[in-house]
C-alpha cells in the first residue's frame, strides 16, 4: 500500500513538473528590467516575445549613439517632436521622430539591420521582423492561451480612448497587454507633401511605430513604412507614414 502511494505521489510530481516546463510565461516573466541605456542615460525595459527581444517603452533619446543631436521641431532634416505638442508627454510616451531621424542617413536596400536612431546593439525593426512579431502573437490567440486579438495583446493598459469594439485596445483596457509589449498611443505628427507640419495630435487614438522598410515614390523621395494600432481596431496594420511616429528598437 505504501509503495503504491509513493508511486502515485512521484507520478503527480513528475506530471506537475512537465506541465510547468511547457507553461507559457506571463508578460511579467518576460520583462527584462533596464535592458538597455541610450546615450542620454535613459533606461528602457525590454520584453521577450517569441524569439525576439523588443524595447517595452517608446524611445525618448535626443541624440544618436555617437552623441549627435537630433533637432527638435524641424521638417526635412532629422527631427523629433513632443507627443501632442507637449514636452511633459515625453517621459511616458517618448518622442515622435520623422523618417530622416529614424534612419540616420541609412537606407535599408538589402533589408538588413539598420541601427539608425537605436542604441548600440539594437536596431530599427524591418517589416519582416514586425511580421514575425505579428505571426507569433497570432499563434497565441486561442482559448487555451492568455492572448486576445493582436492589437489588444500588444496595447498598453492605459492611455487609449474608449471603444465598444471587441478586441480593440479601447475596449476594457485592463485586459490589454498580454504580451508585455505595452504599445502606447502617442499619436503622430502629420506633415504635408510640401513639408509643412499640419498637426501633432491623435494621442489616445493611434500608436504608430517605424519600420526600416520604405516605398519608393520617386528617384529622390521615399516614404517610410510603419506598423500601427488604433483604439477602435483589433489588428496590427502596416502602411506608409508621411510624418512622425514612435520608435521601438529590436535587439540585434
Amino acid at each position: 500500500m505504501k509503495k503504491t502511494l509513493i508511486y502515485v505521489f512521484v507520478c503527480v510530481l513528475i506530471s506537475l513538473g512537465l506541465s510547468s516546463c511547457h507553461k507559457e510565461k506571463s508578460a511579467e516573466e518576460n520583462i527584462i528590467k533596464d535592458a538597455v541605456t541610450d546615450v542620454d542615460g535613459n533606461k528602457y525595459d525590454a520584453v521577450r516575445i517569441g524569439n525576439q527581444v523588443w524595447m517595452a517603452e517608446n524611445l525618448r533619446t535626443t541624440k544618436y549613439a555617437d552623441g549627435t543631436e537630433i533637432p527638435l521641431d524641424t521638417v526635412v532634416v532629422p527631427s523629433r517632436y513632443y507627443p501632442d505638442n507637449n514636452a511633459a508627454n515625453v517621459e511616458k510616451y517618448g518622442y515622435l521622430y520623422n523618417w530622416e531621424a529614424v534612419m540616420n542617413g541609412e537606407l535599408d536596400t538589402l533589408h538588413g539591420r539598420v541601427q539608425g536612431i537605436c542604441p548600440t546593439g539594437w536596431h530599427v525593426p524591418s517589416d519582416v521582423e514586425w511580421q514575425e512579431l505579428l505571426d507569433y502573437v497570432w499563434t497565441q490567440v486561442n482559448p487555451n492561451k492568455a492572448y486576445d486579438k493582436p492589437a489588444k495583446a500588444l496595447a498598453s493598459t492605459e492611455g487609449w480612448l474608449p471603444s465598444s469594439n471587441d478586441g480593440s485596445p479601447g475596449c476594457d483596457p485592463s485586459k490589454n497587454n498580454s504580451t508585455g509589449f505595452s504599445a502606447l498611443p502617442a499619436g503622430i505628427a502629420v506633415i504635408s507633401d510640401e513639408n509643412i507640419i499640419l498637426e501633432i495630435s491623435y494621442m489616445g487614438h493611434y500608436a504608430y511605430f517605424w519600420s526600416s522598410d520604405y516605398d519608393i515614390v520617386s528617384e529622390q523621395f521615399y516614404y517610410g513604412k510603419s506598423w500601427w494600432l488604433d483604439y477602435m481596431g483589433s489588428e496590427l496594420r502596416n502602411e506608409m507614414l508621411m510624418g512622425a511616429g514612435s520608435v521601438r528598437c529590436l535587439r540585434d
